[in-house]
């Protein structure tokens, strides 16, 4: 027992940073012990499906209210627990390697779905994946991509991957390398996230990236802060001027929507257009589009300057 409670205090001063130390209570070993259920929940998940799923979130037109493409994002339900809240279980993925096995699963289930979609005849879109910093040094990413859109038969065209800033930085050759392949297959390539801080567009232009993906705190701050939103229309411009795709991530106000068309963004995506749906939902979605957006124009919001 002394050696199990030394154990879980050690591994908790590791996940609390460096240079610190941390004294065991029983409560810790509470947390600890639900952590392990989680891990131990998520492992069986991984291996079998169950409590597995997709939801997808439509990213549109801003103009005309079409759907470009999807979002495609994990959920899991554990079978005792629940709902596992997105960000938890994600970061216990990543923390245990186990976002490599996730991130294949989620791969193929997009591409499937997709390709069903389009072969019941709907309009054709495309659906995007996020992949993470262990999946890209694994160093094979490219080669497990096309043996699943092999598999399922879906035109990489379709695909669109998105990788953070961050995700570039920490290994630019692994990275450089592996988006060249991922290029030369036809998939489209989107930087999410962007404007946190870890790259510039003019490091960008050494990788092959297709689009941007502007970061929800740019748009929601951009309302209310002038110097913000110079900063937001500026990388939209650049961004253009690259001849880059540019998408506003996580509008969730008419005003943040009127302010980013207003900076020349064309694609949108966030809850004021449309939360994740359920897969059953996404063929409506796709026929009826969003047409609310392209009604008359509100009046842009005044933003107040932050100095």
């Amino acid at each position: 027992s002394l050696l199990r409670d030394a154990d879980i205090a050690m591994y908790s001063a590791k996940a609390a940073g460096p240079n610190n130390y941390q004294y065991f209570t029983p409560k810790l070993r509470q947390s600890t012990s639900e952590r392990l259920q989680l891990i131990d929940g998520l492992r069986r998940a991984v291996a079998t499906g169950d409590g597995l799923r997709l939801v997808y979130q439509p990213w549109i037109h801003v103009d005309t209210g079409e759907v470009a493409g999807v979002e495609a994002l994990a959920r899991w339900e554990h079978p005792e627990i629940g709902m596992v809240p997105t960000e938890r279980f994600i970061r216990l993925a990543e923390e245990t390697d186990l976002i490599v096995p996730l991130g294949l699963w989620a791969m193929n289930a997009a591409c499937s779905q997709l390709k069903r979609w389009h072969d019941s005849g709907m309009k054709k879109f495309a659906v995007s994946i996020n992949l993470s910093p262990r999946q890209l040094r694994r160093g094979n990413l490219a080669e497990v991509l096309e043996q699943t859109l092999d598999r399922t038969a879906l035109e990489a065209k379709w695909l669109k991957v998105e990788l953070t800033e961050r995700t570039l930085v920490d290994d630019t050759e692994t990275a450089r390398r592996t988006l060249d392949r991922l290029r030369s297959l036809g998939v489209e390539i989107a930087i999410d996230d962007f404007g946190t801080g870890y790259s510039s567009l003019s490091y960008l232009k050494s990788f092959p990236i297709d689009a941007i993906k502007i970061d929800r705190e740019f748009v929601r701050d951009s309302v209310t802060d002038a110097d913000t939103a110079t900063v937001a229309q500026s990388m939209v411009a650049l961004a253009k001027a690259s001849r880059l795709e540019v998408i506003a991530e996580g509008v969730e106000t008419r005003e943040q929507l009127e302010l980013v068309r207003s900076h020349g963004c064309t694609l949108v995506q966030g809850f004021y257009i449309s939360r994740p749906l359920a897969v059953e939902n996404v063929p409506h979605a796709i026929d009826k589009g969003f047409s609310f957006l392209a009604t008359t124009k509100t009046d842009l919001p005044r933003v107040r300057s932050a100095r």
